[in-house]
């Protein structure tokens, strides 16, 4: 399958020219560093070994931003992403959309703070949407009843 587009041969540049050595980079430095071949050789077994997060920001169809970071959850990429966005652009986006991964206090904030529209969902949210049972549960801190001192208290009949 022949791909002529700008738009592809610029991903497939950022991908075979830009990201794949600084990845084998780093795989080759996590082998030297923590499995020295004195030890063990497990040099064929580095893919086992994820040590970076590629985060892709898309407008549209286009890959607008891209960032490699050493982070393993999705929640602690959301900001550095946004920053390369801003560096390359000038600006922050004015609506931002991403999935529960990137739900987080924090990320909320840094949104609110840029004057980000944010659509995001928090990490629990089809749990605690759908399931009765759990959004119901008296044992979690949400639902613990609070008295008139502002005290929070487990009901002395359920515990």
């Amino acid at each position: 399958m022949e791909h002529k587009t700008s738009s592809y041969r610029t991903f497939g540049y950022f991908i075979n020219e830009i990201l794949k050595p600084s990845v084998e980079e780093l795989f080759s430095d996590i082998n030297k560093k923590y499995l020295p071949s004195s030890i063990v050789d497990l040099s064929h077994l580095y893919k086992l070994l994820p040590a970076y997060n590629v985060q892709f920001g898309v407008a549209g169809e286009y890959i607008v931003v891209a960032d490699v970071n050493h982070y393993r959850s999705d929640m602690d990429c959301f900001v550095p992403l946004i920053e390369q966005f801003h560096k390359i652009y000038g600006f922050y986006p004015k609506y931002l959309v991403a999935d529960a991964g990137y739900g987080s206090y924090n990320n909320y904030i840094y949104c609110e703070q840029k004057g980000m529209e944010k659509y995001m969902k928090f990490p629990m949210f089809k749990k605690e949407s759908t399931d009765k049972k759990y959004r119901d549960d008296p044992f979690r801190t949400v639902n613990f009843k609070i008295d008139e001192d502002g005290i929070s208290t487990i009901i002395n009949s359920i515990a």
